[in-house]
């Protein structure tokens, strides 16, 4: 960017200051006198705005609006959105002159979160208790379609809050698939065995989290499978929304 654009109109902000420095080192060593500023990333530059582009290489699911209210009408936001169940939609906002920015899902980007949105970091070793208690059943929906189509998993994000998955593989092929609340403490687990036609299924606790995530996968079935290019995310200072196609359909959890 530095050698395209010019070093002086380039702001780079890390929370970590040695990470900072280390940047700062490498970039000023190497020609390029970069603004590298420690802080949280979340709250912007506010000194250097406002900016034509704001590039966030980190995922987050509640979009600051900061990097809008930093970012000039018509500048562009670039960001990797994620929910608790899936990570990896990279999202192209332009900003409108009331500080409202709009954008669509353009491609797949997985970053390491911001800080402050760490979430519960789901554990099964220590999440899931009272095993003897869990409410049994089966399925016949195969994990691997909600967990490995990106688009399934990307409709189950939007309508399963808090639900985290963990996958823990087994030889030849199996493999236990987890969901884990850790807020709540719900979980469930579902058994995978090659060639298998039903699988079954535990949970435990207030949710019923294999239940929520087959409904949402039936919901997004039953919309005509949308591909993630479809959907799209507005972020206004009092919050924020994703919809399909525009914003008059718009999803709500």
């Amino acid at each position: 960017m530095a050698e395209r654009l010019g070093a002086a109109g380039i702001t780079t902000v890390e929370v970590d200051p040695r990470v900072a420095e280390d940047a700062r080192t490498a970039l000023w060593d190497n020609g390029y006198d970069v603004t590298a500023v420690v802080g949280d990333g979340a709250l912007g530059h506010p000194p250097g705005a406002p900016y034509d582009r704001v590039i966030a290489t980190v995922a987050t699911e509640r979009v600051p609006h900061a990097w809008a209210a930093q970012t000039r009408p018509g500048g562009r936001v670039l960001v990797p959105w994620a929910t608790d169940f899936h990570n990896g939609a990279l999202v192209a906002f332009e900003v409108a002159a009331d500080g409202t920015m709009r954008g669509r899902i353009v491609g797949h980007a997985a970053f390491v979160r911001l800080r402050g949105q760490n979430g519960g970091h789901a554990s099964p070793a220590r999440d899931v208790r009272e095993v003897d208690r869990a409410r049994r059943s089966f399925t016949e929906l195969r994990p691997y379609d909600v967990l490995d189509e990106r688009d399934a998993s990307l409709a189950v994000g939007l309508k399963v809050p808090h639900c985290e998955p963990v996958v823990r593989r087994h030889s030849e092929g199996a493999y236990t698939l987890w969901l884990v609340d850790p807020w709540s403490g719900s979980w469930a687990d579902l058994k995978h065995a090659p060639g298998a036609g039903r699988f079954p299924v535990r949970q435990s606790g207030d949710r019923s989290l294999w239940d929520e995530v087959e409904a949402a996968y039936r919901w997004w079935n039953d919309l005509g499978r949308p591909t993630t290019g479809r959907w799209g995310l507005t972020v206004t200072p009092e919050g924020q929304f994703a919809w399909l196609d525009d914003e008059d359909h718009r999803i709500d959890r």
